[in-house]
């Protein structure tokens, strides 16, 4: 019975990892919203009126009158990448919460507490 119960967890643990290993596809590709029909909640702001994305490199910070879980103010940075063309980030650090920003030299998001 002992050989039974453990080809019985070899086969679970197989199982889970297959299933991990399928989903873990998915996890990794970075999500993205089709353009078309206005979604409840989104926020829409004409490009015009953000010059400072108009070049690689630029990014703006935008605050929405919303509140998050924590209470803060809702803030997204949105930067037009070098290297990926126009992103959107949520604007705390989930390390520390502090707000970050854009670094158009490294092409990335910099956190000011790290």
């Amino acid at each position: 019975m002992t050989d039974e119960l453990g080809r019985r967890a070899l086969l679970r643990c197989g199982a889970a990892c297959a299933a991990a290993a399928a989903c873990g596809k998915f996890v990794d590709e970075p999500l993205a919203i089709e353009v078309g029909a206005p979604l409840k909640n989104l926020l829409s702001v004409p490009m015009a009126r953000l010059p400072e994305l108009a070049r690689p490199g630029g990014s703006v910070l935008l605050h929405v009158d919303a509140a998050d879980v924590l209470g803060r103010r809702v803030s997204i940075l949105v930067a037009n990448t070098t290297s990926q063309g126009m992103r959107a980030y949520g604007a705390y650090c989930p390390h520390s919460g502090c707000e970050v920003a854009w670094d158009d030299r490294a092409d990335s998001v910099v956190c000011p507490c790290h």
